[in-house]
């Protein structure tokens, strides 16, 4: 599946990375249910999604919800999780999660987008994070030397959105997205996407 597709498919998701394994990665992100293996990422996740959304859980109080995340290996050492049920917010974009992840694996890298918004957020072991946004290329902190040099050399200057490398502007979020967790993690939201062998459970962590 090609980027655009899985964005008209979800017009909103959260993608955690870390250089972990697939299985340490969604028990750091708090799942309580044996992840299941998974052979339709996209049925499985739109099928949560649309339940979650439905007048059948609409009642169901928030300490009790459980957003479905999947996650598979990447190149490397790293793995990637995805959540598409962001009505209350991403367990993987809160700060204290990813300080959790890059204190037990070094770093962890995690991104979002939605409507006019997209974001990443990167840690070093527990510090930080610090968030980027990817319309403006303004941090919300300082980046270390080697990240910062990273964003920058990928055209995110700090300045605001006509401060960008001009083929940024040209971009679309979600495109411009893809080339910040590019730059601070060496992968793609395509690598992600199209990764094989998902497992997938339900976690209480939000």
């Amino acid at each position: 599946m090609d980027l655009f597709a899985w964005y008209r498919e979800f017009g909103a998701a959260c993608f955690t990375l870390a250089p972990t394994t697939p299985q340490n990665l969604l028990t750091a992100l708090g799942v309580t249910t044996s992840p299941e293996p998974v052979g339709d990422l996209v049925k499985e996740l739109r099928d949560h999604h649309e339940y979650a959304w439905s007048m059948e859980n609409i009642d169901v109080p928030e300490d009790q919800e459980t957003p479905l995340i999947a996650a598979a290996a990447l190149d490397g050492e790293w793995s990637v999780a995805i959540e598409v049920d962001g009505m209350t917010g991403y367990v993987g974009c809160t700060r204290p999660m990813l300080q959790s992840l890059s204190q037990s694996f070094g770093r962890a890298c995690s991104c979002y987008y939605d409507t006019g918004n997209a974001q990443v957020f990167t840690s070093t072991e527990g510090a930080g994070p610090v968030g980027v946004n990817t319309l403006s290329g303004l941090r919300d902190a300082t980046l270390s030397p080697e990240q910062e040099q990273a964003l920058t050399d990928a055209g995110f200057a700090r300045g605001g959105f006509r401060t960008l490398a001009p083929r940024l502007q040209q971009m679309r979020d979600i495109e411009r997205l893809d080339v910040a967790l590019n730059a601070l993690t060496g992968h793609h939201l395509a690598d992600c996407i199209n990764a094989a062998d998902w497992i997938a459970g339900q976690t209480h962590s939000r």
